[in-house]
């Protein structure tokens, strides 16, 4: 597709060098990093006189739409060069995408961002849910810095009561109460997951499989979670940042979770509160149990790792409304969840089952 000699096209190696040089005006950088363009995970871009002025790549998905699997991609890293944005290079190399592409995705948090992708067709199913619990809730209070997170429209009086908690005194006192109250209400609403086992050890292709095969059954709609997702997605280096626990009822697998470590590189808006996330929950919705027992170990590789919170966003109703009688806090949703699907898909996120793993939006 071409405009006033301005081509979007998708990318091939020939364009890798000019791709290099877009990377470093955007991020400002001098990299040796060569880029690499792979069949498997098209990208597209905008190029005048050989140079690149707008970019978007993806990430392969397979979607399950209640009756069987589909080819579809994460929409992922849509970027402009500073002095063409607002100038509709986003939305012609979005145009170009989606020439190419059937099914697609995005996890996204710019609102420049959703407005281009619902100009392209893309339907924005709500925010993917934030919830949060503190492992560690002295530290947290005593660094919480609400308006640096954008929460500084509270209540008054809780205000005033985070306030009077960042002293270390109020916010030792204060921790220990919150400790107490969850660890009390965990033990008593979960005294039935204790009977199930858990290990962190990875389970093999065929454990995996049947527990997505029991999982698609009972969701309208998810990214397949079969063995080759979680391998590829999360395992596939033995170094990488990600644990796993399984959850098992007299040696059948029920549940998987997969947790993110903290980073090394801490937001400065945190002001040194490290976060892990638990990036995949893989589970019937129906089974309380094997979901209790996998938040339980998820909450305790987040301790074990050094972080101050956990974080979850699987967006299901129900694995919502349990995570929110667990304790956990619902703050607002700040990647939205975009899908051009052509129909057939439910529209409203809820109905999904997206966590915060996919389209590696874990990192956010």
């Amino acid at each position: 597709m071409t405009s006033d000699a301005v081509q979007a096209l998708r990318l091939t190696d020939e364009h890798v060098p000019a791709l290099a040089r877009f990377f470093q005006t955007v991020w400002n950088a001098s990299s040796t990093n060569r880029p690499t363009i792979h069949p498997e995970t098209p990208a597209f871009g905008v190029l005048r006189d050989g140079e690149l002025l707008g970019y978007v790549g993806t990430l392969p998905l397979r979607l399950w739409n209640g009756v069987n699997e589909q080819t579809a991609h994460w929409m992922k890293g849509l970027m402009v060069l500073p002095d063409y944005r607002n100038s509709g290079i986003g939305y012609f190399v979005l145009q170009e995408a989606m020439r190419h592409l059937n099914l697609a995705g995005s996890l996204s948090v710019a609102p420049a961002a959703h407005r281009l992708f619902q100009a392209v067709g893309f339907q924005d199913l709500g925010p993917l849910p934030n919830q949060i619990l503190l492992l560690r809730p002295a530290d947290v209070l005593r660094r919480l810095d609400l308006k640096a997170i954008g929460l500084s429209r509270l209540p008054p009086a809780v205000s005033m009561a985070l306030t009077l908690s960042r002293t270390q005194a109020m916010s030792a006192t204060a921790g220990v109460a919150y400790s107490s109250a969850i660890k009390g209400w965990h033990g008593l609403l979960r005294r039935r997951s204790r009977k199930l086992d858990l290990d962190t050890v990875l389970p093999d292709d065929a454990e995996l499989d049947t527990l997505w095969a029991h999982m698609r059954d009972a969701v309208p709609a998810s990214p397949v979670r079969d063995s080759l997702h979680i391998k590829t997605r999360y395992f596939d280096r033995s170094n990488g940042p990600y644990s796993c626990l399984a959850v098992r009822d007299h040696n059948e697998l029920v549940a998987l979770a997969v947790v993110r470590h903290p980073g090394d590189t801490i937001d400065p808006r945190l002001r040194g509160i490290r976060v892990a996330v638990m990036s995949e929950l893989v589970a019937r919705p129906d089974h309380t149990d094997a979901i209790m027992a996998a938040v339980g170990g998820a909450e305790s590789i987040a301790r074990d790792r050094g972080a101050h919170a956990l974080i979850c966003s699987v967006s299901h109703r129900q694995v919502f409304k349990r995570l929110r009688h667990q304790g956990y806090a619902t703050l607002p949703g700040t990647v939205r969840v975009l899908m051009k699907t052509g129909g057939g898909f439910p529209p409203a996120v809820h109905d999904w089952w997206i966590s915060r793993g996919d389209g590696e939006a874990d990192g956010v």
